[in-house]
């Protein structure tokens, strides 16, 4: 009887290696990995070498978080209010299982590409320390409720490190390198003249995975024209990519654009942002700069991708202008500034590009 037990644990190694070294589905730099809404519901992926070729890879599709574990080959997804979600992409289509790994209680933030770690949030007392608020040293009143606190959670030893100590900051975005990370922190708004708090304030936080170096980019963002309290509903995703310099140092750069809540069809001329975040030591330098893209006429933006885009690439989400509810993806090239219109993506929703 053990000789057969091993036996079988031997076969079902072997298998599981098998699948690893040749996974299924082979994915290729540029593919994109959609969530169809017209017909054939799902999540699909579209080949870019083959004039973007769809293929099913699961008959489910659930909103995921950023980024692809490029190292197992999953997609991490935080259902709303549910327990967190994985799709393997080595496998044949199937569904998504629950991450049974996470701890109760705690949910998705983001992934780190290489498959080291995930960030996970968690309601937790807004115990406000002065690294993170100099003007508060002491713990907000039990009345003022909870805050959504950061945590990282190593996937070789299940070890969970806490990473943020005040209000609330439940989106984060990791680097492809897995060094660095962004993510929205909501504060309450100071009022000095009456010591009071009233609404709350937003800022982007850029630091380190470890949470050293933590810096607000608001400043940076505000000197560029952004204000991230113009529309409080806009969404908005900060995701850092690894870039060299001529020197040879790695920065961190991003495309980004507010989204507007009813997703109302923008046309003409558009305004975007490009920030790039380099450390020198513990000091960070920022820049981040105004752009523009004039859209072909007759085509409207719905909605800007900006964890999908980057300093070559560009994504979105456009409509024609006279067909303003029938809705495809759009990649602009910026270097010679040419669109292209992504066959098999009516009625998608861009979920990541490879």
């Amino acid at each position: 009887m053990r000789s057969n037990c091993g036996f079988a644990l031997l076969i079902n190694f072997i298998i599981l290696y098998t699948a690893s070294q040749n996974p299924a589905l082979d994915i290729q730099p540029g593919d994109i990995i959609v969530r169809r809404l017209d017909g054939n519901f799902g999540t699909h992926l579209l080949r870019r070498t083959d004039n973007y070729s769809a293929e099913i890879i699961s008959t489910n599709a659930v909103w995921p978080n950023f980024d692809i574990d490029r190292a197992r080959q999953r997609i991490y997804a935080q259902p709303w209010e549910e327990a967190p979600q994985y799709l393997d992409l080595g496998s044949e289509p199937n569904g998504f299982r629950d991450a049974d790994f996470v701890p109760q209680g705690m949910w998705l933030s983001s992934a780190a590409g290489d498959g080291s770690f995930l960030i996970l949030k968690a309601e937790t007392p807004r115990d406000i320390f002065a690294e993170e608020n100099p003007l508060l040293e002491k713990p907000t009143s039990p009345a003022q409720g909870r805050g959504m606190m950061l945590y990282r959670y190593d996937m070789e030893t299940a070890v969970i490190t806490r990473l943020t100590y005040s209000y609330s900051q439940p989106e984060s975005w990791v680097s492809d390198d897995g060094r660095v990370m962004a993510y929205v922190r909501f504060s309450d708004r100071y009022v000095p003249e009456n010591g009071s708090y009233e609404g709350y304030d937003e800022t982007i936080i850029f630091c380190r995975t470890d949470g050293r170096d933590k810096y607000s980019l608001r400043g940076y963002l505000a000197e560029a024209g952004f204000n991230l309290l113009d529309d409080p509903d806009a969404e908005l995703d900060f995701a850092p990519k690894r870039m060299l310099t001529s020197e040879g140092d790695a920065k961190y750069c991003t495309v980004f654009r507010p989204n507007d809540s009813d997703r109302t069809p923008v046309k003409g001329e558009i305004e975007y942002y490009t920030a790039s975040m380099r450390y020198e030591g513990e000091y960070l330098e920022c820049e981040v700069e105004k752009k523009y893209i004039e859209l072909p006429g007759g085509i409207a933006l719905k909605y800007f991708y900006s964890a999908q885009s980057n300093y070559k690439e560009i994504y979105f989400m456009a409509c024609e202008t006279d067909e303003p509810e029938e809705f495809f993806l759009m990649r602009y090239d910026v270097e010679p500034r040419k669109f292209v219109r992504i066959p098999n993506s009516e009625g998608s929703s861009l979920l990541f590009v490879y």
